[in-house]
């Protein structure tokens, strides 16, 4: 990675992360202007948050993860069952203590501040258009709102990612269905938060223990999915590094092809043979 393109990918991830920072200072400000007391209930939807972020929904490009978190299921609910600053406060704390209790990676300030950027954008639509009642209003509503915030979310992190290393010539184009089937998905996860708003208002909050059997059932799916695909990954990249070095007939052959073998296999633009 070269100078520019760290400046760039800095000032990226610097830019998201102020942006957030504003996110927050303005929902800290709309809630004491507001002053309305929160039911301490909907405190449960930090740890749903928090649980929910584990099993974030992967898109496998060509040199980076990039994921989209299921916890949009729990933003539907609160951007449609709460006023905005109320819902933007409990979504901005969930996602701040997913970070800090990490299960996968390691807390990346960038990931919380973009989380809290498509989060309100989400939020700020879905009060713009939703008229309040259940109908074709309110769904198109929520279909604009968590599509813009995809979208959102999908491009800064592919704009990031390219920041560090620029795509092969067609690679981005050629990714077109696994996005879109990344999307399908999302959108199934976010379903289930519409879902729930339905129950609690037409029958009660308990009534949300009933989608929690078919929350966690998609959860240990989109759990397992990325870990399968990423281990058949490693073998075939292992497979077909084996089968070039059959045909490397000089050293600067058989280190070509395992450094060729070891950037597929990293993923990442750092990864590469060492002297």
């Amino acid at each position: 990675m070269n100078a520019a393109q760290r400046h760039a990918r800095s000032f990226l991830s610097a830019s998201v992360v102020l942006a957030a920072v504003g996110v927050t200072v303005l929902t800290l400000a709309a809630l004491v202007v507001q002053g309305d007391p929160l039911d301490p209930w909907w405190l449960l939807a930090v740890p749903a948050i928090v649980l929910t972020s584990a099993a974030p929904l992967y898109l496998d490009r060509y040199d980076d993860w990039l994921a989209v978190g299921t916890e949009f299921c729990v933003l539907v609910m609160l951007s449609l069952a709460l006023d905005w600053p109320q819902a933007l406060s409990l979504w901005i704390i969930g996602v701040v203590l997913a970070q800090l209790v990490p299960v996968a990676r390691a807390p990346r300030a960038f990931d919380a501040s973009l989380s809290v950027v498509c989060g309100a954008v989400a939020v700020a639509v879905v009060s713009i258009l939703d008229p309040g009642t259940f109908g074709y209003g309110e769904v198109m509503a929520v279909g604009a709102a968590f599509t813009l915030a995809f979208l959102i979310d999908i491009g800064v992190s592919v704009l990031r990612v390219h920041a560090a290393e620029p795509p092969a010539p067609g690679s981005i184009a050629a990714r077109g269905y696994e996005v879109l089937t990344l999307y399908g998905l999302y959108v199934g996860v976010t379903a289930m938060g519409y879902v729930s708003v339905l129950l609690y208002r037409a029958v009660s909050p308990w009534a949300l223990f009933a989608v929690l059997p078919a929350l966690a059932i998609v959860l240990m799916a989109v759990k397992g999915l990325p870990r399968e695909r990423e281990t058949a990954r490693r073998l075939n990249v292992l497979f077909e590094t084996a089968n070039a070095l059959h045909s490397a007939s000089t050293e600067a052959e058989v280190l070509a092809v395992l450094d060729a073998g070891v950037r597929r296999l990293g993923k990442s633009p750092g990864s590469g043979l060492r002297r």
